[in-house]
């Protein structure tokens, strides 16, 4: 009997150990949770990547309508859609740093550590596209 309770303890081990690794995808938090690889994030947004490839606007144009939707929602307080519209734009050029940016305002409203929004803030800087509404919201 408690050679059946190593293997269950074993078993859950080895299965959580194995998420960690491999990661969980999560909406609700910048980079999609950060802990998984691109390639499962574009399998679990498959959907929303066919329309954006059939709108022929390509990825990066496509991304800065999600941005600018994302501040929309940001500004109209509905924050599970600002997520959503950032963490796609993210999804679709990583390297457009007003994504981070919308992160970095995002965790402010969600009152997250000092340090974790200037990590967002200087994610976005370091990008070579950005806007300068990146360095006002910094400053602020």
């Amino acid at each position: 009997m408690r050679s059946v309770f190593l293997w269950m303890a074993l078993g859950l081990f080895l299965t959580g150990a194995a998420l960690a690794q491999g990661g969980v995808i999560d909406a609700t938090r910048p980079l999609y949770g950060g802990t998984t690889a691109k390639k499962d994030v574009i399998a679990f947004e498959a959907d929303f990547m066919s329309k954006v490839m059939a709108s022929g606007l390509g990825l990066e144009e496509s991304a800065k309508n999600l941005i600018q939707s994302g501040r929309i929602a940001f500004k109209e307080r509905d924050l599970p859609k600002a997520m959503q519209e950032f963490n796609r734009a993210w999804l679709l050029d990583s390297d457009n740093g007003d994504s981070y940016d919308g992160f970095a305002l995002l965790y402010y409203q969600m009152g997250k550590s000092e340090t974790d929004i200037s990590q967002f803030f200087e994610t976005a800087i370091s990008k070579d596209r950005h806007s300068a509404d990146v360095h006002l919201h910094y400053a602020q």
